[in-house]
């Protein structure tokens, strides 16, 4: 019947999503169809090589907030150096995030990465960090 709930028969949640792909994804959520059939012995926490996985972007989001936060930090840093000449370890510290910084973004072009996926889009280390 057109009035039967469409339950997930891996997770017994009703499906709501993609309801009229329920008989195509085994009756399944495509979610739980995907760890069922495709993300193999992949522990379910880590992306598989499925570029739809749900968990691969897991490690974009981590890269995302990583370089946002980072960046956040080394600002602020940087503010306290600029505005504290005399405190040598304020000094150090704003070096060390220009450093870590200039290789991130060095590594991300070595592998055709765009700055702003990893939240790092204008930044120019050496205008905005020393």
């Amino acid at each position: 019947m057109a009035d039967d709930p469409h339950v997930c028969v891996r997770c017994n949640q009703p499906v709501v999503v993609n309801r009229e792909m329920y008989e195509v994804f085994e009756r399944m959520h495509w979610v739980c169809f995907h760890f069922e059939f495709e993300h193999g012995e992949h522990d379910p926490d880590v992306g598989c090589a499925d570029p739809s996985c749900p968990m691969g972007a897991t490690r974009i989001n981590y890269l995302r907030d990583l370089g946002f936060e980072i960046r956040s930090q080394a600002e602020a840093a940087t503010k306290y150096a600029r505005n504290n000449l005399e405190d040598g370890f304020a000094q150090g510290v704003a070096r060390g995030y220009y450093v870590v910084l200039s290789l991130m973004l060095d590594q991300a072009n070595a592998f055709a990465i765009p700055p702003d996926s990893l939240r790092l889009e204008g930044l120019d280390p050496e205008r905005d960090l020393l």
